[in-house]
């Protein structure tokens, strides 16, 4: 069964009961971790706007980039419960994934840059960045629903090696359309492998609105018509993303497969250039009177957090991205000569 929110037709905004301080510890939060998850929320945001401006504003990377700018609330809740061992795969729309992980700024904005300091040292670029094992960064990928098969792979060798580590798999709406999504979940649910599938649901597969080509009443049903236990997650509150990631994760690590399908909007469209013009206009005002990050801050000054506090994340943030943008400018591109060492 799946732990369904309230939604109305499944994807219109959705409102969940708040989560207070006292809740936290029923489900494995303390305060100090809420707050690590508003910076790295915040991060994510700054270096997205950022990005943002160098493609579209003033040019100075181009290419096809895919920001996270609106489901800043969704990665860095489910990777917090994450241990050591555990591995993250995910697609294009990847910069959010790699921060959460902590990966660090300089290397991802590198790897925009094309500069050697960068996570794939400049070959791979703004679709690649989940690339950092140390950190459970393991694979991004282009080629959507590609990831899913190869994470039923991953999490295939952690039962075979006998760990009780996990895989997450972060992949969009879109996905849910293509085969290797049923052929991954089939062979998850007959292998009985850890891993724990997260669909970020912006509700539009590229320009497409998901509602208009999917069947089977919704994306957590569809998993479950392949015996994949699902949750529901309001994808613009952590809290509640976390909640999901935190009860699935005992029965992933024991062999046992599950979805959250975490509802989420995007700020803007499916990548810089694309202006978004086929979503309606009160659509979009609903959806971006829910800003995670604007959400996030109200629930921490309600607890007791200052203007100043939040202030200061703000700034630590600006700061992380400027010495990330300043590092990806000064540092120098791979030489040529270099490639024979890589084959």
């Amino acid at each position: 069964m799946a732990i369904e929110v309230e939604r109305g037709d499944g994807y219109d905004p959705i409102n969940v009961p708040t989560i207070g301080p006292d809740e936290y510890a029923s489900f494995g939060l303390t305060r100090q971790k809420v707050f690590g998850i508003y910076k790295k929320m915040v991060l994510i945001r700054t270096f997205e706007k950022e990005a943002e401006d160098l493609y579209v504003s003033r040019g100075v990377l181009g290419g096809l980039s895919h920001l996270y700018l609106g489901e800043e609330a969704i990665a860095p809740a489910v990777v917090e419960v994450m241990k050591k061992g555990d591995m993250v795969l995910g697609t294009y729309r990847g910069h959010g994934h790699a921060l959460a992980l902590g990966v660090e700024p300089e290397k991802v904005m590198a790897e925009l840059y094309g500069k050697e300091g960068g996570v794939a040292r400049g070959l791979a670029g703004s679709m690649h960045v989940i690339m950092d094992p140390d950190k459970g960064a393991l694979y991004s990928t282009a080629i959507v629903g590609s990831h899913i098969p190869i994470s039923v792979g991953v999490a295939y060798a952690m039962k075979y090696d006998g760990t009780d580590n996990m895989t997450i798999t972060f992949f969009g709406d879109g996905t849910t359309n293509i085969g290797a999504f049923f052929e991954g979940l089939n062979m998850a649910g007959y292998l009985k492998v850890p891993v724990l599938f997260v669909v970020e649901n912006n509700m539009y597969a590229e320009y497409t609105r998901t509602s208009k080509v999917l069947s089977g009443g919704s994306i957590a049903k569809r998993a479950e018509s392949l015996g994949i236990p699902t949750l529901v997650a309001d994808g613009n509150d952590p809290l509640s993303v976390y909640r999901a990631a935190k009860t699935a994760e005992a029965n992933v690590r024991s062999g046992k497969p599950m979805l959250i399908e975490a509802v989420t909007y995007r700020m803007k469209g499916h990548n810089p250039y694309d202006e978004a013009s086929y979503r309606p206009s009160d659509e979009v005002k609903a959806w971006l009177s829910r800003d995670p990050i604007e959400m996030m801050k109200r629930r921490l000054l309600g607890e007791g957090y200052s203007e100043d506090e939040l202030g200061q994340v703000e700034e630590w943030a600006k700061e992380e991205v400027e010495k990330a943008e300043k590092f990806a400018e000064s540092d120098g591109v791979l030489p040529f000569s270099a490639l024979y060492g890589l084959v």
